[in-house]
């Protein structure tokens, strides 16, 4: 599959749309192409995004009986359309006309929507917790995709560890199974990915040099879990939609878990580390 080919496919990708047999011929491009899989995950987390926070609402029957009542027309309609206001309304019934103020009245929302997101919360953009959410839930949902796809520790880390320069520490989830790693380089910092599966559970590892988001000019930790975290070299709460972090350091290595579980059942799963005792904590 060509670079051209696969952008035109992103659309229907992101829909669910796509044939089994060209859908393994995208997701085999978008391994190996890194432009054009980039292309691929913008679109489905503006997707994802827009349904998340513009969700659709049944409209009461009497206000749908109101709307068309007025698309039928009324009596006064003839004089309507002798004024300003009337040509304008006849404007809208161009059927090319329509669907382009569809798209306008789209993208304005959409603006208002993300304008008031950075208004209201402008620090998120720097936020690490919060990019670290965001990967977790596009590796969760597919999005985004494993750069290698392997259940051997060693093989990932030396994977990882050689794109990222990151002492990559690789824990063994008490009741998951390492499916693969994925590097990734964000606002300058270089992190890498661990993912595993349970099921349809899936939980996210990401790892970055813990001295680089501590005087990232990007990236920021808040500063109540950097204090506690200096503090106690561990960080646990839970979070919104079921999910909870967990964030220890571990040598020179800010590690931070982050699953579909209580904090206390996550710090549970990560009870081993790299095979040593099983009573050993990553902190």
């Amino acid at each position: 599959m060509t670079c051209d080919q696969f952008r035109r496919l992103i659309t229907p990708a992101v829909d669910g749309r796509l044939h089994v047999v060209r859908q393994r011929s995208f997701d085999r491009h978008a391994r190996e192409c890194q432009a054009c899989r980039e292309q691929y995950e913008i679109e489905a987390a503006v997707k994802q995004a827009v349904r998340r926070h513009l969700p659709r609402v049944k409209a009461p029957q009497a206000l749908r009986d109101s709307i068309t009542r007025q698309i039928r027309g009324t009596e006064g309609e003839r004089r309507w359309h002798r004024t300003l206001g009337g040509r304008l309304r006849g404007l809208v019934k161009l059927p090319f006309l329509l669907p382009v103020l569809v798209v306008l009245l789209a993208c304005t929302a959409i603006a208002v929507m993300v304008t008031m997101n950075r208004q209201g919360s402008p620090d998120e953009r720097n936020n690490l917790v919060v990019h670290m959410l965001q990967a977790h839930r596009l590796l969760e949902s597919g999005v985004l995709l494993p750069d290698v796809m392997s259940a051997d520790a060693e093989h990932v880390q030396s994977y990882l560890s050689s794109r990222t320069n990151v002492a990559v520490v690789v824990p063994l989830l008490a009741g998951f199974v390492l499916t693969g790693g994925r590097a990734e380089t964000y606002e300058g910092l270089r992190m890498a990915h661990l993912v595993y599966r349970r099921g349809n559970a899936v939980a996210s590892i990401l790892e970055m040099h813990l001295e680089d988001i501590l005087h990232s000019p990007g990236l920021a930790l808040p500063l109540n879990i950097r204090n506690e975290l200096m503090h106690t070299g561990w960080y646990s709460d839970d979070r919104e939609n079921g999910e909870s972090l967990v964030l220890w350091t571990r040598g020179t290595t800010l590690c931070a878990a982050i699953a579909r579980m209580g904090r206390s059942d996550l710090q549970g799963e990560l009870s081993r580390l790299e095979g040593n005792s099983p009573t050993e904590t990553p902190w």
